[in-house]
């Protein structure tokens, strides 16, 4: 039984009008008498009399209203414990925030495999450490200065990663196997969106070694911006790990850059905070699969 069709014929013998049983119903008025028309067949009834100029209700429809009426309570009471209990376990769920530049890496892949165990969500958020020092995740995946460790947290470091250059593979450039930061100076780059701390560490690496950018188009995703580049858009600077193997390596070529600009990559809680025993089981579970 769709129980579309219990709701169109509850909303329609309440109001013995086409709008407005469809506007109570959420649906379309062509999706309304459809799912009248469907009820009639199924149960071999006629529920609706048109003859007189307007809506009426069979003999049929009279009789069993009361009935159809207790469906109908018993499935919106039905879709509300539904809801309730959804919203209840997005707010169990543990909240995980990662870079949008990292959604895809492969470290971020080690929450999955704590899925069966425990509810998550995951979302992107340009800087992880505000909304984790906001109380809106309880963990985030984040770049750590290698000389600058924040003390406010408990990192699970996860590896390293490091600064390369997405270079088209028609731009000459792209001939080199490592490139000085300076040697870019003369191109058009494709970078991450400013207010992203990433877009702002790159920007920084890039005016110590005395290149300044000339961005022509900025973007949330790491991938969007190589995807740019195999069209011959400009270049890019992205952390290695954010892209891996993914990009299309006729049009695209990565090429070192010297000196060696590297960073830890890690997952991040605040340090002393309240948690319930199901956040610090997932924290267990994700350091005994970095661990091992």
């Amino acid at each position: 039984m769709d129980f579309k069709k219990i709701v169109a014929i509850v909303s329609l013998a309440d109001s013995l009008d086409y709008q407005q049983a469809a506007a109570a119903a959420g649906m379309t008025v062509d999706e309304l008498t459809g799912a009248v028309s469907d009820l009639e067949e199924e149960l071999a009834l006629s529920l609706i009399d048109e003859r007189a100029g307007g809506v009426q209700l069979t003999a049929a429809a009279k009789t069993l209203l009361p009935q159809l009426k207790r469906v109908n309570d018993d499935w919106q009471a039905l879709q509300e414990a539904a809801s309730t209990y959804r919203q209840q376990e997005e707010q169990q769920a543990i909240k995980v925030a990662v870079l949008p530049a990292y959604t895809n890496c492969e470290s971020v892949s080690i929450v999955d495999s704590l899925g069966d165990k425990q509810k998550y969500t995951i979302s992107e958020e340009n800087d992880p450490y505000q909304t984790l020092f906001a109380g809106e995740d309880d963990i985030a995946f984040v770049r750590c200065d290698n000389d600058n460790v924040d003390e406010r947290v408990d990192l699970l470091p996860v590896g390293t990663d490091k600064l390369v250059a997405y270079i088209p593979a028609r731009n000459p450039l792209s001939q080199n196997e490592e490139l000085a930061l300076p040697d870019l100076q003369a191109e058009k780059f494709l970078t991450l969106n400013h207010q992203s701390p990433l877009a702002s560490f790159i920007q920084e690496v890039c005016e110590d070694a005395g290149l300044y950018i000339y961005s022509v188009f900025e973007g949330e995703r790491a991938k969007t911006l190589v995807n740019m580049v195999a069209l011959g858009m400009g270049v890019t600077i992205l952390p290695e790990k954010s892209i891996g193997d993914d990009y299309d390596h006729a049009k695209v070529v990565k090429v070192a850059l010297k000196p060696e600009v590297t960073f830890q990559l890690a997952f991040a809680r605040v340090k002393g905070a309240n948690r319930t025993p199901a956040q610090e089981d997932f924290w267990q579970g994700l350091k005994g699969v970095v661990q091992n």
